[in-house]
């Protein structure tokens, strides 16, 4: 089985894929959207060009083993949201809020 782990690459991958549409994702604007500088995503970028990117000119794309991944990494951020969201608005000792009854057609 594929290890699909790759935690220094996770969050550069979401930010191509969460770009804004209509601006393209070139290396300064991920630096600036990551909050560091441009040198510093330019190698976060070569650790990704690995088979996650591809860079034409400033561009930057993500490939299809790319777009996979930052998928995954946004599912899972996602569903951990949503686990605490749920978690934190349960009162200790209290039973979960129940669903009202609806009857089958």
């Amino acid at each position: 089985m594929e290890d699909r782990n790759h935690p220094p690459l996770e969050e550069p991958l979401k930010t191509i894929a969460s770009s804004p549409e209509g601006t393209p994702a070139t290396q300064a604007c991920i630096g600036e959207w990551l909050g560091r500088s441009a040198l510093a995503a330019s190698e976060i970028l070569d650790r990704a060009d690995e088979g996650y990117v591809r860079r034409e000119g400033q561009v930057v794309e993500l490939t299809d083993s790319g777009t996979v991944l930052a998928l995954e990494v946004v599912r899972r951020d996602r569903l951990a949201e949503r686990f605490e969201v749920g978690e934190s608005s349960v009162a200790v000792g209290s039973d979960p809020p129940r669903r009202p009854f609806i009857a089958p057609l």
